[in-house]
């Protein structure tokens, strides 16, 4: 997993400031497949490593409706996110517009869901091809307005009781809401053109966290699989030479593996397992570049690859560079 434990710089004023940054804030070091943002710099912290071929064509817009600063973005490609909130008694709003995708914690969030983050919780998103995810805090409401403010705390409240803690064994705990009347609203909101007077956003979140169709997060064996599968691969992605042994290793037929990233996140799973070998090959170049010793197929051997001119090729073809210039730039 990456390690997102260091918070960012917490001299931006404003998340209008922070999407201003977002653009360019890139950490060579770490290597060019990985940039890091913040969509609300108070207390969010969202990086993602690309796992599609080419530079991430991400479209990242701020909203804002009712007092509430919101983001839209948009991928053009398939990324990995790690989020976590670092501030306590805080919850982000997110929901996925039509046709999108996104794998929260091993549950598939199709465009009928709403999710609620809470704060000191690390969660693991899959975003597919080609989907606009929306988020907001609740905390970020209007103050001036005495009811908004009454209504905010409510909704706080009904947070805290549904988000319980997780246990030792368990995944990290989010609510999933299936109310199709409030993302509706929501993304009518964000919409610079209606012209009708919008329902408060807090009303209607307070009045559906407090009906029965609020449930807490649940996985199916599905969403495990892709998620274990994705684990596994992080975890010993040069262990596998074909998809049909990772499909082994989770105990699944290939055919029944491949159809389940088809289905949910519109790629292969070989897709998936070389990008993650090669963000891996690239990171140990970058830890190794004071280390003139280990050459490039050294530092590949010890990280398991058996074909180091086939390495070479697919890292040219993904990152538009030879191993060499990685290292030739560090120098």
């Amino acid at each position: 997993m990456l390690d997102i434990s260091t918070p960012l710089k917490r001299d931006i004023k404003s998340p209008a400031n922070a999407l201003k940054r977002s653009k360019r804030l890139v950490i060579p070091t770490l290597g060019l497949s990985l940039k890091r943002f913040s969509v609300f710099p108070r207390y969010c912290h969202i990086q993602h490593t690309q796992l599609s071929p080419g530079k991430f064509c991400g479209d990242r817009t701020l909203l804002a409706a009712n007092g509430v600063s919101g983001l839209k973005s948009t991928a053009n490609l398939s990324y990995m996110l790690q989020v976590s909130i670092l501030c306590p008694q805080k919850f982000i709003f997110g929901f996925v517009a039509p046709q999108g995708t996104l794998f929260l914690n091993g549950r598939k969030i199709t465009e009928h869901d709403i999710f609620v983050l809470k704060a000191d919780a690390l969660y693991d998103m899959v975003v597919a091809p080609n989907t606009t995810l929306f988020a907001f805090s609740i905390e970020d409401i209007d103050n001036t307005n005495h009811e908004d403010q009454k209504t905010k705390n409510s909704l706080i409240n009904t947070l805290k009781q549904r988000l319980i803690s997780p246990s030792s064994d368990s995944q990290q705990p989010f609510l999933t809401l299936t109310r199709n009347d409030l993302r509706d609203t929501l993304i009518k909101q964000f919409d610079s053109s209606t012209t009708a007077q919008p329902l408060s956003v807090f009303e209607l979140s307070a009045q559906l966290l407090n009906s029965s169709n609020a449930s807490l997060y649940r996985p199916n064996s599905r969403n495990n699989l892709l998620l274990r599968t994705l684990r596994l691969m992080q975890a010993q992605p040069f262990a596998f030479r074909k998809i049909s042994d990772v499909a082994q290793a989770c105990h699944v037929s290939q055919r029944g593996l491949e159809k389940a990233f088809d289905d949910v996140l519109n790629g292969s799973p070989g897709e998936y397992l070389k990008a993650i070998q090669l963000n891996r090959y690239r990171s140990a170049i970058i830890q190794n570049a004071d280390n003139l010793k280990l050459s490039l197929a050294d530092i590949a051997g010890q990280l398991g690859a058996v074909n180091y001119s086939r390495l070479s090729k697919d890292y040219k073809s993904f990152f538009e560079q030879l191993p060499s210039n990685t290292r030739r730039r560090l120098e």
